[in-house]
């Protein structure tokens, strides 16, 4: 059991490392950006990472799920309550995701073609509010993992 939820909490400091980026200037830094340098940065990274966060992400989902059938027993108690939460946040993370930023991500795949200056910019900075928003999502998931060890 502790295995698992120790694979569970590495792989959300991974994904908790990405909020925690943006949260500490990586966010101000992209809002910086031009249309151009965002679009190209956006796409570069989204070629190298995207296929790697979706496994991870899958992976939090199917570990929160096997963890809180683990902990069945012990649904009114701190490290049950906390996994859920955990689990919850990853849920929440997930569908932002899947609903705003993939499709905003997939928008800037067709840069320049298809949308004027105005709309670019509005993209660029939905896309920087979902990330932060997610970010806070991956940390609160993290913190509620880091507590749940706590005896």
């Amino acid at each position: 059991m502790n295995k698992i939820r120790l694979f569970q909490l590495l792989i959300a400091i991974v994904i908790a490392s990405q909020g925690i980026f943006y949260l500490l200037g990586g966010a101000s830094a992209a809002k910086s950006m031009s249309i151009t340098t965002f679009s190209a940065f956006r796409n570069a990274i989204d070629q190298v990472i995207a296929s790697r966060l979706r496994i991870l992400y899958y992976a939090a989902l199917v570990l929160g799920l096997v963890v809180l059938f683990l902990l069945r027993k012990e649904m009114s108690g701190p490290t049950f309550i906390l996994s859920l939460v955990a689990l919850l946040m990853v849920m929440v993370d997930i569908v932002l995701a899947l609903k705003i930023s993939l499709p905003i991500n997939k928008a800037f795949h067709s840069y320049p073609n298809g949308h004027d200056a105005a709309t670019w910019k509005n993209l660029q900075f939905s896309w920087i509010r979902m990330i932060v928003y997610r970010g806070i999502c991956a940390i609160i998931a993290l913190l509620a993992l880091l507590l749940s060890w706590k005896k």
